[in-house]
C-alpha cells in the first residue's frame, strides 16, 4: 500500500498537444472516491471494503483526551486478507502507517451496526506491527501472525466445503494440487443436534473436472468399487468415514494432518488427475440419524471444512529464496504499518439453490482511542513517543517522515522547523480543545496540507529565514489563552518610516463583510456508538436566522463541538471587524518581524480641505519580504482594537454574544 504522504505536482501541456495527466492522478481519484473512505459511513449495511494494490495506507492521528466523547476517531479500515480457522472468521485490516498506541478491544469494534462484543461469540482484536529497523535487520521476520495470515500472498485459509442442510445443493472443492494443506472441521448450530445430520443422496451427486470441465461422475463412482453408486453421504458425523455419532453444536476438530502436507491430488481416475468440484444435490436435514434414539430439536446450520493452504511447507520459517518468484524473500514492505486482525463470527452465510454458498460481509468499524505514536514535541520530550491529538505533533511527524527533522534535537540550530514555541501552542490547543482526531486518507503535499489545516486550529504555518513554524492567529497571554487585555504592538510605523508613495490600502467588498451564519461540519465521536458527521450553525446573536450561509468542512480532524464553534466565532469576528488590508515599504528592517505579529501604523491624513488629522490603525502582519536593494515590503490585514487597545476580534471570540444551534 502507498504512503499517505506523497508530494506531487500537476503536469501541463502546450495548446494543440495532448495534456499529460497529473502524477498519481489515478490514485488520487481512488483516494477521493467516497466508497474508499475510511471515515464511518452512515450506511450500516455497507459491505466490507477491500484494499487493492497501490491503495493509500492512511495515517490515524488521534487521542481520546479523558472520557468517552473527548476525542478518538472511528475508522472503517480496508481488508487486505480474509481467513477462517476453527469455525471463526478472521479479517486482516490495514489500519495506519506507524505504530498504533493502543489496541482497540472488541467492545470498541463494530460489525455492521452491532458491537462485536455483544453478538459475535468468541472474538478478539490483535495488532501486528514491526519497525522498519526490525525488518531491515531480518527481512524474513514476518510481522503477521495468527492462524490464517502470513506475509506471503499464497498462504491462505479457505472454506472448501460448507455443508448446509437447508440448501438444495452445495459444492465441495479440493485443495490446489502442489500446495501444502491442513484441514479442520467446525460445527455451527444451536441447541441439541447430537442426533441431527445432513444427508446427501448419491443419486444427486455430480463431479466436474476443473481442468477440462468434463462431467466425470460415472468415472468417479467407478474408481470407488467399495462405495456403490448412489450411496447416501452424511455430514455432522464423527469417527472413521464419518460414521457415528453426530456432533454437537460448537464442535471443532483437531487440525489434520498435524502439520502442512503436500496435496498431490487424486490419481484414481485415468486421464483426470487435476482438481475437481463435487456437487451434492437434493440435500436435507435428518433430525433422527440414529432411529433408536429420540430426534433432536436443535438447529444445525452447517458444517464448515476449512483448509490452510501454502506453497511452502512452513510459512513461519520461509526459505531465503521464494520458490514461486525465485526472488529473495523480503518482508520489509510490511515495516512501520499497523495491521489489525479481527476474529469472530463475522460472516452471514446465505445458501442458494445453485449450491454457491457465499458469505455476506458487513463493514468493520473500529474506535481508535490512541492513534499512532509520534515524537511528543508538545510535551517538550521529542525523544519520547506516544499517541497525540496535538496539531503541532502532527506537523513534526510529517517532517520526520520526510527525514527533515531530528527527534533527538531540542534546538532550532540547523533544523527546518521552529520548535521553541511548540509546548506553548500545545497548551493553547488544550485550553480550547483544539484537538486533531482524524484519518489522513489521501495523498497530500505536506506544506499545502499544514498551511491549509492550521487555520482551523487558529494557527498559521509560516516560513522565515529558511525555518518553518506555527504562530497563533490571535495574540495569546502568558497562560496561552486568547489575550483580551490591552495589546502592545510588536512595532509601530509612521510616515517617517514608510517610503513615500509605497503605502496602499485595499478595502474588502461589503458583500464579503455581510453578517452570515457559519455552518461547520464535524464528526460526532463517542465510544458508545458509531460516529457520524454532525453540523453546527454559529451566528452573532443579532444576525437573522435567514442570513446567508458559509459552510466549513472540519470532518477530517474535528471531533468536538467546542473546536468547531470556536473556529466559527473566529471566522465571523474577523469578517465583521477587519475592513481592509494594506501594503507598504520601509528601509530594510534590522529587527525581525514575522507574520501574525501585531503592528500599529500612525499616519498623518492631509487633505485640501484642511481637515488634517492623525490616523492610527492596528494590523496583523501577513507577509514580510526583504529585497537585495535594502527595502522591506510589509503586507498586513486590519486588526482593529477598541478604546482600551483590546482586540475586537479576540474579544468577540472570547466574550461575544453568539447563537449556537
Amino acid at each position: 500500500m502507498a504512503s499517505a504522504l506523497f508530494p506531487y505536482n500537476s503536469a501541463s501541456g502546450r495548446s494543440g498537444l495532448p495534456i499529460k495527466a497529473p502524477v498519481a492522478a489515478r490514485q488520487t481519484a481512488k483516494d477521493t472516491n467516497t466508497e474508499n473512505s475510511k471515515k464511518p459511513s452512515p450506511e450500516i449495511g455497507r459491505p466490507q471494503t477491500s484494499a487493492t494494490g497501490g491503495d493509500t495506507l492512511p495515517i490515524v492521528f488521534a487521542k481520546k483526551a479523558t472520557t468517552c466523547g473527548t476525542g478518538g476517531v472511528w475508522i472503517q479500515p480496508q481488508i487486505i486478507k480474509k481467513g477462517t480457522w476453527e469455525g471463526k472468521s478472521q479479517y486482516l485490516l490495514a489500519v495506519s502507517q506507524g505504530d498504533l498506541g493502543l489496541v482497540p478491544p472488541p467492545s470498541l469494534t463494530f460489525h455492521g451496526g452491532s458491537r462485536l462484543a455483544s453478538d459475535q461469540g468468541d472474538k478478539s482484536v490483535t495488532k501486528y506491527y514491526k519497525t522498519n529497523a526490525e525488518l531491515t535487520t531480518n527481512k524474513l521476520d514476518c510481522p503477521i501472525g495468527g492462524d490464517s495470515f502470513d506475509c506471503r500472498q499464497d498462504v491462505a485459509t479457505v472454506v472448501l466445503e460448507l455443508s448446509v442442510g437447508n440448501a438444495r445443493s452445495f459444492k465441495s472443492f479440493d485443495p490446489p494440487i502442489g500446495s501444502y494443506f491442513q484441514g479442520i472441521l467446525s460445527v455451527h448450530g444451536s441447541g441439541d443436534i447430537t442426533n441431527t445430520e445432513i444427508e446427501m443422496p448419491g443419486t444427486g451427486l455430480v463431479v466436474i473436472d476443473d481442468d477440462s470441465g468434463d462431467d466425470i461422475t460415472t468415472e468417479w463412482w467407478d474408481a470407488r468399487p467399495a462405495t456403490p453408486a448412489g450411496t447416501t453421504f452424511h455430514r455432522n458425523r464423527a469417527g472413521a468415514g464419518f460414521a457415528t455419532p453426530c456432533l454437537p453444536a460448537g464442535f471443532v476438530d483437531d487440525p489434520f494432518p498435524p502439520d502442512l502436507e503436500l496435496w498431490e491430488g487424486w490419481d484414481d481416475i485415468p486421464g483426470y488427475t487435476g482438481n475437481r468440484t463435487v456437487i451434492f444435490n437434493n440435500v436435507s436435514i435428518n433430525n433422527q440419524s440414529d432411529p433408536t434414539v429420540a430426534a433432536t430439536n436443535g438447529t444445525l446450520d452447517f458444517n464448515r471444512w476449512e483448509y490452510k493452504i501454502s506453497k511452502v511447507p512452513d510459512p513461519s520459517n520461509p526459505p531465503t529464496t521464494d520458490p514461486v518468484t525465485n526472488y529473495p524473500t523480503d518482508y520489509t514492505a510490511f515495516g512501520d504499518m499497523t495491521l489489525l486482525e479481527v476474529e469472530g463470527d463475522l460472516e452471514r452465510y446465505e445458501p442458494s439453490i445453485t449450491g454457491d454458498i457465499k458469505p455476506q460481509n458487513d463493514q468493520i468499524s473500529i474506535f481508535i482511542e490512541q492513534g499512532i505514536k509520534v515524537s511528543l514535541f508538545s510535551e517538550g520530550t521529542p525523544t519520547v513517543s506516544g499517541a497525540s491529538n496535538k496539531f503541532v505533533d502532527l506537523m513534526m511527524f510529517f517532517f520526520q517522515l520526510l527525514k527533515r527533522q531530528d527527534p533527538a534535537s531540542v534546538t532550532t540550530l540547523g533544523q527546518p522547523v521552529e520548535i521553541s514555541n511548540l509546548q506553548a501552542l500545545a497548551t493553547f490547543e488544550d485550553n480550547y480543545k483544539l484537538w486533531f482526531n482524524g484519518v489522513i486518507e489521501q495523498q497530500v503535499n505536506i506544506i499545502d496540507y499544514v498551511s491549509t489545516v492550521s487555520e482551523f486550529f487558529l494557527m498559521r504555518f509560516i516560513s522565515r529565514n529558511g525555518i518553518y513554524g506555527l504562530q497563533p492567529l490571535l495574540p495569546l497571554n502568558g497562560s496561552n489563552q486568547i489575550d483580551v487585555t490591552a495589546l502592545t504592538p510588536t512595532a509601530t510605523f509612521t510616515d517617517s518610516d514608510i517610503l513615500q508613495g509605497s503605502f496602499a490600502k485595499q478595502f474588502i467588498d461589503n458583500n464579503e463583510r455581510r453578517d452570515m451564519n457559519a455552518t461547520v461540519a464535524w464528526n460526532y465521536t463517542t465510544c458508545d456508538e458509531l460516529g457520524y458527521e454532525n453540523s453546527t450553525i454559529v451566528r452573532y446573536a443579532t444576525t437573522p436566522i435567514d442570513a446567508p450561509l458559509m459552510q466549513f468542512d472540519m470532518t477530517d480532524f474535528c471531533a468536538l463541538i467546542d473546536h468547531a464553534t470556536l473556529y466559527a466565532k473566529y471566522f465571523l469576528a474577523k469578517r465583521r471587524h477587519s475592513t481592509h488590508s494594506i501594503g507598504f515599504q520601509v528601509p530594510l528592517l534590522t529587527s525581525e518581524l514575522i507574520p501574525t505579529q501585531i503592528i500599529k501604523v500612525v499616519r498623518q491624513r492631509v487633505t485640501s480641505r484642511g481637515d488634517n488629522r492623525t490616523e492610527t490603525e492596528w494590523y496583523q502582519v501577513t507577509e514580510v519580504k526583504h529585497s537585495t536593494d535594502g527595502i522591506s515590503t510589509i503586507q498586513a490585514s486590519h486588526f482593529p482594537v477598541n478604546g482600551s487597545n483590546i482586540s475586537k476580534i479576540s474579544d468577540d471570540v472570547v466574550n461575544g454574544s453568539f447563537t449556537v444551534a
